[in-house]
């Protein structure tokens, strides 16, 4: 308005005057009014003299006012206008406001002009510094107090602006608590003041959600982007989380309260409406509100910058919400990489932002399916190479982890199906990579061991590399180091170990595997007191290890029995009610209950065998039929393929149905022809391939079913034989050699073939059982080839190769007492073939036991060692395999038969299907020969079944009128088994001797065969002029477990008897039933010949220590006068000593490992009841005798059945009197007491008084059950 004019031409009085005419003229909003006021106020602050002549502060208000007015009405005309009126008139405010004393009046009038003008700027603009904030919120709150007395209208629009500050400092400055509640109040009262316009209402309301939704929201996030970092960020999944259902009802209310019709904020009430359902709940979000986001991002998007931070931010989340659209509606595309190629460009372009935390989170939602079957769908290398991609731009957050997981399983399910490891050699790098990252979680990190212990357990699957699932087994036993003890996690370690023991067996048969499953029936924590598990992981924990209990069962294989089948049906039942819908589908673990059933019907109380007729025939087909003809799910976890054709042809055999016995050739054959990398698989199915055509030859006689089952089995023989320590090729060896046994084409060598087959399959058993630690698994594990030594022996003599008989028959026989001799020797061996660290290991284990369980927590519990197997392949096909596992040659027996005085060694073969028994002979001067002895059967009811019915008779009779009617039973078949005996073995052997040109009285050593081995040889008996002659008078018989066990003791140096001896005699308890009265005099007379040698009533502790141990070598010789108690399993007899103290089998022989491997042996003399007889295993020959012979005795005394108490002290006098009176060699004095006993005339030495004076006049001594029991094995 003075454009033109010269100010120093108006006077000021003219000046003043138009200054305020125009203030006069702006009240009606005159734009140039308000220009004038503006103009002439400068004009006048020029002129200022600083005379005091001039109101600056009135001008400056006044100038303040109009720039206000003017930036109102310009902005009617343009909206687009800047704020410069605005923010000069706000400049003239806080000259005023900082110019006028506290106490002036006109204070409040300025500071809510002030206040307004800056609650305005703040209002429109996006970022504001907090000083402004502050400033606009301090000046309204001091001059609403006294808004009334000078501007009422103005304190409803300034109560709106101050709750908008208090709302605007929450939400975007980093406010605290204090203003989310002074906001609430003001924007409270605007809406509860009924005189509010709809506008300002709806702005209360908007407000008022924002603050709920926003409550939670950590300060740092809402201070704008110089308060944005990592950290926030990563709880950004918190900002808008409603954790009630009061909040998420109070956001929706004030959302839906805002008037529809004169709505000014657009779509922006629809989309925090979305926003708040799905943040309540994100399952329930519907399409339509997922596609309302979606929408809402890209149209916001259009105002941004391409390239741009914020354009990458709106694309991340876009792409995120198509993504989980497109899973809602079931058309998501795996094999599309779109999604995440987007996300992965984000991080390359803004990878150093603070937002890059959450474009990593993004693209784990997006990497990752809601659930796995989504993973499985299409092209599963696809998937991987989708899911790698993502996982190398994901830091250790739960995104990954989870994506990690699925991952894993994808892999572990891709590997199966295609019995290939690369998938899981793939995700294994990937997985190590992750875990080595720096700053991973203690949780995470675990989860990566667990997802680790996966993975190495598939490989080793492929490779058969046992390294890798101990390694496993080590992984999960980090992952439970580190979870914390309420992880959900937690629960699922136990069952993952018991799973990977479980299979590691199946790749070793080593049972301590499966006896380190210890505790299967405890109940985890977190499924104890629950009706049903809260998840899936406590499902798992509670159905896995009463599944895995059924499994170890059914691997053990031995000792089933219906009762024992029964109960396993019940546990499978109870697993199965606890096993999730989908996990039983997809695993099919109900057909564990056709399996069952199937060996319910395949088993009585005698054995098992294929039913042949009648109800268990049809029961036998119902069980295979239900397991074979089961549904198959879609995408099943498991295949049953292999396991239902070797049903089906077990059916088809039973049943004698050719038909179905081709449809399971046909299956099986489909099976192997399948493309895989799972060697084990591979060989267990060519064996049974063999199997099936040996079946079908045995039904249909066709002699190309024959050829073709050889075919098969020696293609399984030459796939063992290239992979050292396979599992399960004895069984091969053992069939194979029975086809070519039973083929017989000479042209084709087939029975030299048999007997390398068999041999090959006897020396697999040897080293299973020398895997096992401890003697009970080693007698587990020899069970398996009961039969076998026998049935070989019968290839190689109708090949005429005695040698080779005598190798079978003790490559397969005592192979648990040569178990337990291996451990003192092993480590030297070791030692001395170069493999030092093998060798401590040893001895630093000798002694442990290898299964102690799984008692106590998981992360330190000790699992079995697999060092047995370790040294058997180190050494596979070396000289130092064949010190310690093959028997000794012909050559060596017949040197230690020569340093024992020995005319020959007869193992004793009973007769089997036809086929006569026979004795295999290897004669002192290093001869083999065979005796047909086609008398030699073994029947029940025969001589032998009866003699054993008899014993247990009695063993169980406890009155004294059964006692007698089964002694009376016993005494009738020991004498008509010792005059079978001598036709049926005994007489052939001895002539066989006369033959050889062999005079006088020679020492016969035998080992008998089977259940030969209860048979009191020595005790054969015929009749001649003048009575009954007995074998013991013609000859000097001692027997032997194996020719190994004889060598081994005729190897050692005999210790002088009187060196070191020791008297043991335990009378027993005070019941007189139990007592052995005549055990004193009995010592007190061998004091004689070993004065000071009593040792008292000792305990199993003192005893122990009198056997060869590390320290030394054990008493000379060591008497034992006690009662023995003999069970089955052999490995549980034991010799009751004081105080009711057992010295058990299983102790002596774990001794036996400790003991000097060269210290000479002394004698063991058991005056023990049935201390040298087993009725279970018989080739194994374990006794209480056998033990201490392989514990280092050079030889033992023991007895063949229970004996009188006077009869044993008057025996054991003599003996000893005879060890000690010329006949120094223990078989020796053993007859002469034998002999002494049968002597009618026979006198006890002058120096026996007392008591035992006159007793040997009895006439009982010279009958079977005095004198007959008592054997001697050793040199």
């Amino acid at each position: 308005m003075l454009e033109g004019i010269d100010e120093d031409d108006i006077a000021f009085d003219e000046l003043c005057s138009a200054f305020d005419d125009a203030v006069s003229r702006a009240t009606d909003g005159s734009v140039g009014a308000l220009t004038e006021v503006v103009e002439f106020g400068d004009a006048l602050i020029e002129r200022d003299d600083g005379s005091g002549s001039l109101d600056r502060l009135h001008i400056r208000y006044l100038q303040g006012l109009a720039l206000l007015q003017r930036f109102d009405e310009t902005r009617k005309a343009d909206p687009d206008s800047d704020g410069e009126d605005r923010d000069r008139a706000i400049d003239a405010f806080r000259e005023v406001r900082n110019a006028l004393p506290p106490e002036n009046p006109a204070g409040p009038e300025v500071a809510l002009r002030l206040g307004m003008a800056l609650a305005h700027r703040i209002l429109q603009q996006d970022k504001t510094p907090p000083t402004d904030l502050t400033e606009a919120i301090d000046s309204l709150t001091a001059a609403l107090d006294a808004a009334e007395s000078f501007d009422p209208a103005m304190i409803r629009p300034a109560r709106q602006r101050l709750g908008a500050l208090f709302t605007v400092r929450f939400l975007r400055a980093g406010g605290d608590q204090d203003d989310r509640i002074r906001a609430t109040a003001e924007l409270d009262g605007l809406v509860a003041d009924p005189a509010s316009p709809q506008e300002i209402v709806d702005s209360a309301h908007l407000g008022l959600a924002l603050l709920t939704l926003s409550g939670s929201a950590p300060a740092d996030l809402r201070r704008g982007a110089e308060g944005l970092t990592s950290k926030v960020l990563d709880d950004l999944k918190n900002a808008y989380t409603l954790h009630d259902q009061a909040s998420t009802d109070a956001v929706l209310h004030h959302l839906g309260a805002i008037s529809a019709r004169d709505n000014p904020f657009g779509a922006g009430v629809s989309l925090l409406q979305t926003l708040t359902r799905m943040t309540r709940n994100p399952a329930e979000s519907s399409a339509d509100d997922i596609r309302l986001l979606r929408d809402s991002l890209v149209e916001a998007q259009q105002d941004t910058t391409p390239d741009s931070l914020e354009s990458g931010l709106l694309t991340s989340i876009r792409v995120t919400l198509e993504t989980q659209l497109a899973r809602l509606e079931g058309t998501e595309d795996w094999h599309s990489t779109e999604p995440m190629d987007s996300l992965v460009d984000i991080l390359a372009r803004h990878g150093d932002h603070p937002m890059e935390s959450l474009t990593r989170d993004l693209l784990g939602a997006v990497a990752t399916a809601p659930d796995s079957d989504s993973l499985l769908r299409g092209d599963v290398n696809r998937t991987l190479e989708r899911l790698e991609r993502a996982l190398r731009e994901l830091d250790d957050h739960p995104a990954r982890s989870s994506a990690l997981t699925k991952l894993t399983i994808l892999a572990i399910k891709q590997a199966i199906d295609s019995k290939s490891p690369d998938s899981v050699i793939r995700i294994h790098g990937l997985l190590t990579e992750s875990r080595e990252r720096p700053g991973t979680s203690p949780r995470n990190d675990a989860i990566l061991a667990l997802l680790l212990g996966w993975t190495e357990a598939v490989r080793s699957r492929f490779d058969g590399d046992t390294d890798r699932t101990s390694a496993a087994i080590k992984l999960v036993q980090e992952a439970a180091e580190r979870l914390p003890e309420d992880d959900e996690l937690r629960p699922l370690l136990a069952p993952q170990i018991y799973a990977m023991l479980a299979q590691r067996y199946s790749m070793t048969r080593d049972l301590a595997d499966l006896d380190a499953i210890v505790d299967l029936d405890r109940p985890s924590a977190s499924a104890e007191g629950t009706d049903a598990p809260s998840t899936r992981a406590d499902a798992a924990a509670a159905w896995m290890p009463r599944m895995l209990k059924v499994i170890t069962a059914l691997a053990r294989g031995d000792r089933l029995s219906p009762a024992r089948i029964t109960e396993l049906s019940a546990e499978l039942d109870a697993a199965l009610a606890l096993v999730p819908a989908e996990d039983l589908a997809s695993g099919g673990w109900d057909r564990l209950r056709g399996i069952l059933d199937m060996l319910q019907a395949s088993h009585d109380e005698t054995g098992a065998d294929f039913p042949s007729s009648g109800p268990r025939l049809a029961a036998f087909r119902e069980a295979v039929q239900n397991f074979v003809h089961r549904e198959v799910p879609v995408d099943p976890l498991l295949d049953w393929s292999h396991e239902s054709a070797a049903l089906l042809i077990g059916e088809a055999f039973a049943s004698r149905n050719r038909e179905r016995l081709d449809e399971g050739i046909a299956l099986l054959t489909r099976e192997y022809a399948k493309p895989s990398e799972f060697t084990h698989e591979r060989l267990v199915m060519l064996g049974q391939l063999g199997l099936a055509f040996r079946m079908r030859n045995l039904i249909w006689r066709r002699a190309q079913d024959l050829d073709n089952a050889i075919t098969r089995l020696e293609e399984a023989r030459l796939f063992a034989l290239r992979e050292p320590g396979m599992p399960d090729a004895a069984p091969i060896f053992n069939q194979l050699g029975e086809c070519y046994f039973a083929r017989g084409d000479t042209h084709r060598r087939d029975q030299a073939r048999a007997v390398a087959a068999g041999l090959d399959g006897l020396s697999a058993r040897m080293k299973e059982v020398v895997i096992q630690t401890g003697a009970s698994r080693a007698l587990g594990a020899a069970r398996h080839a009961e039969g076998e030594a026998a049935e070989v022996a019968r290839w190689c003599v109708a090949a005429a190769d005695h040698e080779s008989a005598v190798r079978a028959l003790e490559l397969g026989r005592a192979m648990v007492l040569h178990s337990a001799t291996v451990d003192a020797d092993t480590p030297g061996l070791l030692r001395e073939s170069g493999h030092p660290e093998l060798a401590a290991s040893w001895e630093e284990q000798v002694g442990r036991d290898q299964a102690a369980g799984l008692a106590g927590p998981i992360a330190t519990a000790r699992m079995p060692s697999t060092l047995r197997r370790d040294v058997l392949l180190a050494i596979e096909g070396t000289e130092t395999e064949q010190r310690l596992l093959s028997p000794p040659p012909v050559a060596q027996i017949a040197t230690a038969l020569r340093q024992a005085g020995a005319a020959a060694m007869a193992y004793l073969v009973p007769h089997d299907d036809g086929a006569a028994g026979f004795a295999v002979v290897v004669s002192s001067d290093g001869s083999t020969g065979e005796i047909p002895l086609p008398g030699l059967s073994v029947s029940d009811g025969g001589p032998i079944g009866e003699f054993e019915d008899a014993q247990r008779d009695v063993q169980r009779t406890r009155s004294d009128e059964d006692d007698g009617q089964a002694k009376a039973r016993w005494t009738k078949a020991a004498e008509t088994l010792s005059d079978w005996a001598w036709p049926a073995a005994m007489g052939p052997l001895l002539d066989h001797l006369r033959s050889r040109g062999i005079r006088g009285v020679p020492r016969l050593v035998l080992a008998p065969v089977g259940r030969l081995g209860g048979v009191p040889w020595h005790a054969a008996r015929r009749l001649v002029t003048g009575g009954l002659r007995y074998a013991c008078q013609d000859a000097i018989i001692s027997y032997a477990a194996s020719a190994r066990q004889f060598v081994d003791a005729s190897g050692r140096g005999q210790r002088d008897w009187a060196k070191e001896p020791a008297l043991v005699g335990v009378a027993g308890t005070s019941s007189l039933e139990d007592h052995l009265i005549w055990v004193e005099a009995e010592i007190a007379a061998l004091e004689r010949f070993y004065p000071g040698a009593g040792v008292g009533w000792p305990r199993q502790a003192v005893v122990r220590r009198l056997l060869p141990h590390k320290g030394g070598p054990g008493a000379s010789l060591l008497h034992l006068s006690c009662h023995a108690v003999r069970t089955d399993p052999p490995l549980d007899s034991y010799l009751v000593l004081a105080g009711n103290t057992k010295l058990y089998v299983r102790d002596i022989l774990r001794q036996a490992a400790q003991r000097p491997p060269d210290a000479d042996g002394g004698l063991v003399v058991l005056a023990a009841c049935a201390s040298d007889l087993t009725e279970t295993s018989q080739d194994e020959a374990l006794t209480l005798a056998t033990a201490f012979l392989a514990g280092g005795a050079a030889g033992a005394v023991g007895t063949r059945w229970p004996v009188a108490d006077l009869p044993t002290a008057l025996f054991m006098i003599m003996f000893h009197h005879y060890l000690n009176s010329g006949y120094p060699a223990p078989p020796t004095a053993l007859r002469a007491a034998q002999l002494w006993m049968l002597d009618p005339d026979r006198e006890l030495p002058e120096w026996v008084t007392g008591l035992l004076a006159g007793t040997e006049k009895r006439t009982d001594l010279e009958t079977l059950d005095s004198w007959a029991a008592f054997t001697y094995q050793g040199r």
